[in-house]
């Protein structure tokens, strides 16, 4: 599977016709803060859009993992079941939201998915984008 969509925004919303609204896209990923925000860590509601291409050879996966991290530290994740993927499926769309996503400091924030089947890891996509979080001297 090949990671072609990972957007970083503060909702996504199920229309009822099946589709996604993203709602508040970061811009290049950067997440400024003002520095009259409470002090670390700060807690966020965020979305995370991914969309991945599954190639004719990929195992379909049943579940997930999908972690952020601060170096190597895990500072927030979230798991699930995958519905079963009918044959022929091309893409698998993942429109995830943490409530309570825990910003510890400025810098950077890195994400890991690992898929799984049958409780075994299949695939791990590291996003070559990062959440940048930078505090702003504007009020």
């Amino acid at each position: 599977m090949k990671l072609i969509d990972f957007i970083v925004c503060d909702d996504i919303r199920e229309e009822v016709s099946g589709k996604q609204t993203i709602v508040g896209v970061y811009s290049d990923l950067i997440l400024h803060l003002s520095k009259n925000k409470p002090s670390w860590p700060l807690k966020m509601k965020l979305g995370f859009f991914l969309r991945f291409k599954i190639e004719k050879e990929d195992q379909l996966p049943d579940s997930f993992i999908f972690d952020a991290l601060n170096g190597d530290n895990v500072i927030a994740t979230s798991s699930g079941n995958l519905n079963p993927l009918p044959n022929g499926t091309e893409y698998v769309v993942m429109p995830l939201i943490h409530g309570n996503f825990p910003i510890q400091m400025a810098g950077k924030i890195n994400f890991k998915i690992t898929f799984k089947k049958d409780n075994q890891n299949t695939l791990e996509v590291a996003p070559e984008y990062s959440l940048d979080v930078k505090v702003d001297n504007i009020s």
